[in-house]
């Protein structure tokens, strides 16, 4: 019995994903380019990092209304898979990020994206901006991931 728990923790060490080291979602998008996603100067954008659940969390707020916001965590795919199909619906599968990159649009707003065992999450709330901005931030920052 007393072999339990040292063997329970190799398993454990040998089961988690093998991935990077999670990336900070403030230094995977930059208030720089939140602020041109935001059409604001940076001096303009508030920065708010903190930790929401599993996931390290990066606001950029401008205005009372507009912001971008950008979650990361590490994850295997298979889960994270399974946690996009699990959001808001319509959840669908997007293409066009690239080679070992899987993504999918929630709700018709939330951008998911699954790249190197890390997860990113980008929601850009600007008035006249859509999926689609969000989705040309991603691709743009995509080699940080």
């Amino acid at each position: 019995m007393r072999y339990v728990a040292p063997l329970l923790l190799v398993a454990l060490v040998f089961a988690a994903p093998a991935s990077a080291a999670p990336i900070a979602p403030c230094k995977l998008v930059t208030k720089t380019e939140a602020a041109a996603e935001l059409g604001a100067s940076a001096l303009t954008v508030r920065q708010k990092a903190e930790t929401i659940g599993l996931f390290q969390s990066c606001m950029y707020k401008h205005g009372l209304t507009s912001f971008v916001q950008v979650q990361t965590r590490p994850i295997s795919k298979a889960d994270f898979v399974r946690s996009a199909k699990s959001n808001m619906r319509p959840v669908m599968a997007l293409s066009g990020f690239g080679a070992g990159t899987t993504a999918y649009s929630a709700a018709s707003i939330l951008l998911l994206v699954w790249r190197n065992g890390n997860e990113a999450t980008f929601l850009v709330n600007v008035p006249g901006k859509t999926l689609v901005d969000a989705e040309k931030l991603a691709k743009s920052v995509l080699s940080r991931l």
